[in-house]
């Protein structure tokens, strides 16, 4: 790894001794790839972000005043990748809030590239990074503290009722049961949004990992063979497992699965099938839905 980081900042250093025979396209390519490499390294990430930013506004305006339809797609497809990567830079070193992530980087990604790989990549991105917010709040839904939280509140209520039960009530005792009653609310409101959060996430991203998947109607735009499509069913699969009763997510991926590309599920069959003796109902039902689309495209693999 070092000695590629060393090549390519040579080479790297070479091109931008020739920029003056760069044309403005070219110029900003350079200048992503300076900051992509100085992202990889740690003490130079912010560096990185600063440039990246100056870029990002440079392809913004070059977009806005651009009249010219044959480099349009060109120009999209570079402001599509450094949306992405700022997006993706800028999430990971919590450098920006959610929504500025998403609303100034992720989404425009989405939204101005154009069909092809640059489109898969944009929506694995956005899917990635709702996929880290689900996972952190995941983690803490599993946590030790929030078990320990779930056992304060209920020795909390056992304290409420054992007070309320008291044939003569002090002021000190009135006010212990009020003070317990705001804990307990407080507490409930806390665990409620953060399973709505979770939740949110969840199906947000399950959404954009099967945007990544979506069949394409022209066979020589296969996305078979795009980097993002694998994990993206990876990932997908392991949602649906780890969330077998949820109603939602299970009901908006069987809604969806007939418009994706399912030959790219075939190779995990063996775990999709051992997944039907499951208790859950909404699992089953996804996963024989799958199955039946899956023998339909390659009934010999299935």
């Amino acid at each position: 790894k070092c000695f590629n980081f060393h090549v390519a900042q040579r080479t790297l250093q070479e091109l931008k001794n020739m920029k003056n025979a760069l044309n403005t396209p070219q110029r900003l390519e350079l200048a992503l790839e300076e900051c992509a490499l100085l992202y990889t390294n740690v003490h130079t990430q912010t560096k990185a972000l600063s440039l990246g930013r100056q870029v990002f506004a440079i392809s913004k305006d070059n977009l806005i005043i651009s009249n010219s339809s044959s480099s349009e797609g060109t120009k999209n497809g570079f402001h599509s990748k450094i949306c992405r990567l700022l997006g993706t830079w800028t999430g990971k070193l919590r450098a920006e809030s959610i929504s500025t992530v998403i609303g100034k980087y992720m989404d425009p990604a989405v939204d101005v590239s154009p069909n092809g790989y640059h489109k898969t990549d944009a929506h694995y991105a956005l899917a990635k990074y709702m996929d880290s917010l689900y996972s952190t709040y995941y983690e803490r839904v599993n946590s030790v503290e929030w078990h320990e939280m779930l056992l304060n509140r209920n020795k909390y209520r056992e304290e409420v009722n054992l007070l309320e039960n008291e044939n003569k009530k002090t002021k000190l005792t009135l006010k212990r049961i009020l003070d317990l009653k705001q804990l307990i609310t407080q507490d409930e409101e806390e665990a409620n949004t953060i399973k709505e959060n979770m939740k949110t996430w969840l199906i947000r991203s399950a959404e954009q990992y099967m945007q990544c998947l979506v069949r394409k109607t022209n066979a020589s735009k296969s996305i078979t063979n795009d980097d993002s499509t694998m994990p993206a069913v990876v990932r997908l699969l392991g949602l649906l497992l780890k969330n077998p009763n949820e109603v939602q997510l299970h009901s908006n991926v069987r809604g969806k699965l007939e418009e994706l590309n399912i030959a790219l599920f075939v190779p995990f069959v063996q775990q999709i099938s051992s997944a039907l003796f499951e208790d859950s109902h909404e699992l089953r039902r996804t996963f024989s839905k799958l199955l039946i689309l899956m023998l339909k495209v390659s009934r010999h693999k299935c």
